[in-house]
């Protein structure tokens, strides 16, 4: 049983209809009847009563597709919450020059080494457009080998008792 099999079967429950669920889910009639009759044997139960004109939900069918409604949406919440976590887990990085970016290409390495969850979207440009964007939280972090960089106002953290930790 697949989750797009499940899908099917709800589209065919919702229109009484497997020629709208094709439609719907951009495939042939054929593939979904082929699916829903896997599905069914699988089961081993009809799902659905068909004749040349209708197509109804068997009382089996009605009892699955309860079942499968709350199954989609248990699934497709799962899918959000972790896109959701895998967006949160992405650190914008910015490296104005060909110099910052070969500087960082073997501690990003380590990093995503330790750390296979995070994801990194890089950005380049003028270094002063990246502090302000830095600034206004757009990018996360900007490595620049720059002298002249400008006071953010950011309060320093108080030193690491132990340095060999930090």
């Amino acid at each position: 049983m697949t989750l797009q099999q499940l899908r099917y079967f709800l589209s065919v429950a919702d229109s009484l209809s497997f020629t709208k669920a094709a439609k719907e889910n951009y495939v042939s009639q054929t593939a979904v009847t082929r699916q829903i009759q896997v599905l069914e044997q699988e089961l081993g139960a009809a799902l659905f009563a068909r004749s040349t004109a209708h197509v109804r939900l068997t009382a089996t069918g009605a009892h699955f597709c309860k079942a499968c409604q709350e199954i989609v949406r248990i699934w497709e919440s799962a899918a959000d919450e972790a896109r959701q976590i895998a967006r949160s887990h992405t650190i914008a990085l910015a490296l104005p020059t060909a110099v910052e970016q070969e500087v960082a290409v073997g501690p990003v390495r380590e990093f995503r080494a330790r750390h296979p969850e995070v994801a990194f979207s890089f950005t380049g440009g003028v270094r002063q457009e990246l502090i302000n964007d830095l600034v206004e939280s757009k990018i996360d972090l900007l490595i620049s080998l720059a002298l002249d960089l400008p006071d953010l106002g950011v309060s320093k953290p108080s030193p690491c008792p132990r340095p060999t930790r930090c």
